[in-house]
């Protein structure tokens, strides 16, 4: 089950990721890709291009990477 916003899989082990995968709305939409940096920017873009508000339990640190 996938979350309705949008939301990176990682594939691998989380400090050495092999590939990512994007969904929204319980699909997904994007992926597999190997260039993890590419994934963290498809996520951000989904929340831009889709004029989606960050979840509630993340949004500190979801807009603390956008800025900085």
């Amino acid at each position: 089950m996938l979350p309705s916003t949008p939301c990176l899989i990682i594939q691998g082990d989380l400090m050495k990721p092999k590939t990512w995968m994007l969904s929204t709305e319980g699909q997904v939409v994007m992926g597999p890709d190997d260039r993890f940096i590419n994934g963290i920017a498809a996520v951000f873009a989904s929340y831009y291009n889709f004029n989606l508000q960050y979840p509630e339990d993340g949004s500190c640190t979801l807009e603390f990477i956008q800025r900085y």
